[in-house]
């Protein structure tokens, strides 16, 4: 989620909410405010919140405000404004007094008492010193406080001080808007951390708990199922699907516009772009399939599905991904390849490992071909791989790497031939990548990282062997 200020279409959404005449944005009520001590009576709650020091005087004022705080915030914790302003719509439809009744989440981005602690009195999540929580900011959240306020018991509405504090704190809440827009930046800045940018997985942490933010949103939600069963994840996945409902869907969206990233969230038909700026699609490897109403990723196709003669679908995708005999410690990892990356693999097998499977008499064992983001992360993989993209595949015999190394130098095209480790007369495994784009090289390489360089390259079988000999001399 990098910097992006709010765009037109964001502001005039923005607008378009406060655009109503009076305040009830700024004071209202939704019954009896729950967790309190003594029992809320179900008054209206009235805000006395201030821009540049001057009190918000109607709904049309705190759009204003609004605007300026999400660009400011964004620019201090380089983060999509879009994202967050979509996201806090949904918590409270603008609304800084909102509350809910099962719950202690309170204000414009519905933060709850413990993690108001967190947040901005304990500054857990401020990995830098400008995000900090500053003296002042803290004394304005815990202003009329019963106890010690750097004590988390307080807090806690299961105490006798936090159900005492309960009222006290969600007036100072709906009292400073600004500071709450800020504590929700600080707090996703620390779950995109985990997620590596991609939106909707820090959304989704955000929503059910930053235990469940993976570098795959198709992770997160099996880590939610994993933890607390087949339902658990259903809310998070609705909480993100509306968010980008607001930013992208034009037509659905909500009686006061969108966001206008039409061109970079597809919504309902095709739920690729899970990050708002880059899509988990292109970077990690995504590919819809129906979940309820919602889609998600996952494998659209069977096992013996082929994409060529040789190569099933799910060779392509499953050997360092899916629990197998040959790979037990591996994890049980999305890794569902785009149309384009598919695509990529399609040729590479039609082209290269087709012909290598007739020259070897029967099919070979293909230790990895596509890897996501995650996956390539977690088998060391180098970050510019061309794994990532679906153009290389790593394959192994029994004794006859050799022969299919110079088969595919002496015959087939190719991008780059690696002989991987082993020794003069045969490498333990062989990598050999395919463009469908652009221009395929036919380097030559030897890789071993016992070497003080790791990767040595020629462009002639005659240059690679004289190397080789060299190098195992």
């Amino acid at each position: 989620m990098a910097y992006i200020n709010l765009t037109n279409l964001g502001k005039n959404f923005i607008t378009d909410v406060c655009k109503e005449n009076g305040r009830s944005l700024l004071d209202g009520t939704n019954g009896k405010l729950p967790y309190c001590q003594p029992p809320d009576t179900g008054k209206t709650w009235y805000s006395h919140a201030k821009y540049n020091g001057i009190a918000i005087s109607d709904n049309k004022a705190l759009g204003i405000a609004l605007i300026d705080w999400y660009n400011k915030y964004g620019d201090i914790f380089q983060m999509d404004a879009n994202i967050i302003a979509a996201q806090a719509y949904i918590e409270s439809s603008y609304k800084v007094w909102w509350y809910l009744t099962d719950s202690t989440a309170s204000g414009i981005s519905q933060i709850k008492s413990e993690d108001i602690y967190n947040i901005i009195v304990n500054n857990t999540y401020a990995e830098k010193e400008l995000y900090r929580f500053t003296a002042n900011e803290i004394t304005a959240i815990t202003k009329n406080w019963t106890g010690n306020v750097t004590n988390a018991n307080t807090y806690d509405v299961d105490m006798g001080e936090g159900k005492i504090n309960r009222p006290v704190l969600h007036q100072n809440i709906i009292d400073n808007p600004e500071i709450m827009i800020k504590a929700q930046y600080c707090y996703m800045k620390f779950i995109s951390k985990n997620s590596k940018g991609i939106a909707s997985s820090a959304l989704f942490g955000y929503n059910l708990g930053n235990e469940l933010v993976y570098p795959s949103y198709s992770r997160s939600i099996q880590a939610a199922k994993d933890k607390y069963g087949n339902d658990y994840e259903e809310k998070g996945i609705e909480y993100v699907f509306n968010i980008f409902e607001i930013l992208g869907d034009k037509e659905n969206s909500s009686k006061h516009g969108y966001f206008g990233y039409e061109d970079k969230v597809r919504m309902k038909e095709n739920f690729i772009k899970y990050n708002a700026e880059v899509a988990e699609s292109e970077n990690n490897g995504t590919t819809p399939t129906a979940y309820g109403k919602y889609y998600i990723v996952g494998f659209p196709y069977p096992k013996d599905y082929n994409i060529s003669e040789y190569m099933t679908y799910y060779d392509s995708i499953s050997m360092n991904a899916i629990k197998n005999p040959q790979h037990p410690e591996r994890k049980n990892y999305d890794n569902t390849p785009t149309e384009n990356i598919l695509n990529n693999l399609i040729n590479i097998a039609k082209k290269i490992y087709d012909p290598l499977c007739k020259f070897n008499g029967s099919k070979i064992y293909i230790t990895s071909a596509y890897r996501g983001a995650y996956l390539n992360y977690d088998v060391d993989g180098t970050e510019n791989s061309q794994h990532r993209i679906g153009e290389a595949i790593d394959i192994q015999t029994d004794n006859n790497n050799s022969a299919l190394f110079y088969y595919i130098a002496n015959n087939l095209l190719f991008d780059q031939l690696i002989w991987e480790k082993g020794d003069a007369i045969k490498p333990s495994w062989i990598h050999v990548s395919l463009k469908k784009i652009g221009i395929n090289e036919k380097k030559l390489t030897i890789y071993n990282p016992n070497w003080q360089v790791d990767y040595q390259h020629k462009y002639t079988v005659a240059d690679f062997n004289a190397l080789k000999n060299n190098l195992y001399a």
